[in-house]
Parts: C-alpha cells; structure tokens; sequence
C-alpha cells in the first residue's frame, strides 16, 4: 500500500515537472515570435520613412516632357505639383487640368522671377561666421511667410550646424513687425542676434493681399463686412452702421504688433505701403508717383525681398538662391515644395474643396483676372490712387484700372 502511494506521489511530481517545462518553452517561443513581429514591423516603418525620403510618391516617375498629349505650356505647372508630391499623371483624375493656368498666363500677369537685395550677399557672409549664420522670414500678415519658412527648412543645409538649424521659422524682432524694430525688439525670450540673421522679406500682389485681409485680418482691426471688401473707402453701408466714417476719407486699421506698440494706418493700402517702405527706402522718398527716376538707397544691413508669387511658381529658380545667399546649400535636384496648405488658420480659404494649399494657389493666383474680385469701379479708383508706384514698378506689379 505504502509502495503504490509513494508511486503515484512519484508520477504526480513527474507530471508537474513536465507540464512547467511545456509552459516554459510555450512562453519562451511566443516571447521570440513577439520580438521578431516587432522587430519585423520596425523595419518595414523604417524603410518606408526612407523611401518616402527619397522623393515624392505620387506620379513621380511620370515623365511630363515627353508626354505629347501635354500642351507645353501646361508642362511647368504640372512639374510645380509634381514638386509638391502630386499625382500629375493622366491616370490621376483628381486634378482637372482645365483649371490649371498655362504658363505664359504666369509670365504675362507678373513677369520673370525678382528677388531684391541678392547684391546684399556677400556683405553678410563676409561679416558673419559661418557657424553664426541664419536666415529667416518677415513679411506683413497673409504674404506666404509660412510658406517661406517650410521651403527654406526643406532645401537649405548647413554645414556648421546641424542640417536645419541655420533656418528661422521667422526673424528675431518677429515676422510681422516693422523693421524699425529690428534692433530693439524681440519675438521671444532667447532669440538669435538680429545681425547674424539675413532676412528674407515676402511681398505680395497688393490686390489679391487685400482680399486675403477680408477674409483673415488677424492683428489688423478695420469695421468691414466681407461681403464689401476691401473697402479702402467707406461704402455706404459702412457709413449707415458708422456713422463718423462720413468724415473720413477712407476706413482706417489699426495693428497691436504685442502689449506695448500699436500703430495708425489711413487704410489697407497705407498698411502695405508703409509695411514695405521700412525695409525699402528710396532717394526719392517723398514723390511716391515718381517711377521715373525711381533710385533705391543702399540698404543699411543686409536683406532680400521676395514675392510670395514667385515661390509658387518660380520655386526652382528663387530657393536655391536665397539659401546660397544665406552661406547655406541648395539640397539638389528638383525643389522639395509644400503641397499643404502652409497656415492652418481658420480664415484661410478652402472654397471648391481645393483645401491642398499648392495646388490651390496654382489654380487661383495662375488667374489674374481673379485680383479684381470684390473690387467695384470706386474702391479700384482708390487703390490706384493711393499705391507706392515705385514699389508696383519695383516689383513689376500691374495696377487694375477702374
């Protein structure tokens, strides 16, 4: 009796043994089948951050050039989108190509491609070192600042600093404040010295700059209904609802650049005038019709100025210049472009659902029949009136006749 139970004790043990071993090897091999999964599925992510590196996915491969079907003049806008990471091929029905501008349309309506201040350059290489350099964007409210920004960081490298660290999201005395700030204020607590950064500017058509103000004023406050803007001179309604613009010429605006500063312009178009007359001066300052014997003085520190038309569709031809400009490296090969759209505000317009930023300023500044919306005979009387002609002539902006 006592030999059959200390057997079946002995089996028991046995048994148990047996049965830890089974779940320890269950547990080691779903423990490595684990760590394989995840290792397998990091690899795969890795190597399709990388090769999403490389170039854009959507229809890169398509070759515009020799596509006869293409009308040439369609060819530079399709490589703009191609740029950004479209699908430009036929195969992709998501971009109607009856709404895209011809190119000659873009030259006809602005022109070559302008950067000012490129003679500017070699000044601020000589005087800053290279581990010092910086560049940055300013420019007043709605003219691509932020598009700039993306452009310089995506295709500028920097061989003393790490590859994006020469590349300010905006200048130290804040993008959009007055250049007569420029060495006595600050957008932040610990920025860069202003004088190791050279600033590039952004400017815009003043008409389709206008609208955007309608539609997003930000720190501008001026009374308009957006159904009746711009409104550089009082409409009717706007004297009925303000009764002491009766008295005034035309609707003013007022900007809190921060706590302390806040400044008076006569209108919006006084606001783009005076803006871009701190950073441009000119030898005739006080005949701002003159456009005959328009003299610009010696910038007094170094600067470039460029128009937010041409990093929409002269990219290829600006970017690389204003990083070389800076003591940075062009990246190579074709420009990496932003598709999306550059400020996520609120008040930017995603009107026809074309809420992809490139692609819908493609389709809206290409038309240049478009800056006259919103603009009756009288308020186009205005603009005209009261635009610098310098800087229109400067910057090869037309003026839009009443």
């Amino acid at each position: 009796m006592i030999f059959l139970q200390t057997l079946l004790l002995i089996i028991v043990t046995v048994s148990v043994i047996i049965l830890a071993i089974q779940i320890h090897v269950v547990e080691v091999h779903v423990s490595s089948s684990s760590s394989l999964i995840i290792a397998d599925a990091d690899s795969i992510i890795g190597r399709q951050i990388s090769s999403s590196n490389l170039k854009p996915k959507n229809g890169y491969d398509y070759d515009i050039d020799s596509d006869v079907d293409v009308d040439d003049d369609l060819k530079p806008i399709l490589k703009i989108l191609r740029q950004g990471g479209y699908d430009v091929s036929k195969s992709n029905k998501s971009i109607d190509r009856s709404l895209l501008p011809k190119w000659s349309d873009i030259i006809k309506a602005y022109g070559t491609p302008k950067i000012l201040g490129l003679e500017t350059c070699q000044r601020f290489q000589d005087t800053i070192e290279p581990s010092r350099r910086n560049i940055g964007p300013a420019g007043i409210f709605n003219t691509g600042t932020n598009l700039l920004s993306i452009l310089l960081r995506n295709n500028c490298i920097w061989d003393q600093q790490p590859r994006r660290a020469g590349n300010l999201w905006q200048v130290p005395w804040g993008k959009h404040h007055p250049a007569s700030g420029r060495t006595n204020h600050t957008h932040n607590k610990n920025p860069p010295s202003y004088e190791t950064n050279l600033p590039v500017v952004a400017i815009r058509d003043p008409y389709t700059w206008m609208q955007s103000m309608c539609r997003q004023n930000y720190a501008a406050q001026f009374d308009h209904d957006k159904t009746m803007c711009p409104n550089i001179v009082p409409y009717p309604e706007d004297i009925v609802s303000h009764p002491r613009y009766s008295k005034m010429k035309y609707i003013p605006i007022w900007i809190k650049y921060d706590k302390d500063y806040k400044i008076h312009y006569d209108s919006l178009v006084h606001l783009w005038n005076e803006w871009y007359l701190h950073y441009i001066e000119f030898e005739n300052n006080n005949d701002h019709n003159n456009v005959k014997d328009v003299k610009m003085k010696r910038q007094s520190f170094p600067l470039l100025i460029v128009r937010m038309e041409d990093l929409v569709f002269h990219g290829q031809t600006v970017i690389p210049q204003l990083c070389e400009c800076a003591g940075a490296k062009f990246i190579g090969g074709d420009i990496q472009h932003h598709a999306k759209i550059a400020n996520n505000n609120h008040g930017i317009d995603t009107s026809e659902g074309k809420n992809s930023g490139l692609l819908r300023s493609v389709i809206k500044y290409g038309n240049i029949t478009n800056r006259r919306n919103g603009y009756p005979k009288f308020q186009l009387q205005a603009v005209h009136e009261l635009l610098d002609s310098r800087l229109m002539d400067l910057f090869s902006y037309p003026y839009e006749e009443p």
